[in-house]
Order: C-alpha cells, then structure tokens, then sequence
C-alpha cells in the first residue's frame, strides 16, 4: 500500500484511524485485536484512542521491531 513511501505509510494509518472513528468504534472501554501487526505502526497510533492493543504477529522480528515501537505505551501487548 505504501509502496515503501513514510508519508504515505502515515497517511493510510490515519485513514484507517479515521474510519474507525467515524464508526464510533474507538473508546476508552475499546479492545483491538491487530492480528498481522508487523512494525506496529497501526497499534502505536490506536493505544491513545483505546483501552487496550493487543498486537501479534508470527514474525519474531516483527513483533519485536512492534514493542520497541509501541513501548511507551502501557496499554499495548505484543505477542509471537
């Protein structure tokens, strides 16, 4: 999708924040299950918006590029 290009990246992660949002499915009292969470990106920007992330993927490595990402967030859970 972004074909390698950061703003583009950043762009449709906002897009994606957006139409959860104006769907009402973003809370205080909102779960997220990021199943294929590859660097993180997705759940880095979704932990303000929510009570909880739990992001997983099967990659070691891209599960642990996930948590550095998303550290300073205490409610993301990344899993192998």
């Amino acid at each position: 999708y972004s074909l390698g290009d950061p703003a583009r990246l950043q762009e449709s992660t906002e897009e994606i924040v957006s139409w959860l949002s104006g769907r009402r499915l973003l809370g205080p009292d909102v779960r997220v299950l990021d199943f294929g969470c590859g660097i993180g990106r997705l759940a880095d920007r979704l932990a303000p918006e929510v009570g909880m992330v739990l992001a997983a993927d099967v990659s070691r490595d891209m599960a642990a590029l996930a948590r550095a990402r998303c550290a300073r967030h205490r409610n993301v859970a990344v899993h192998v």
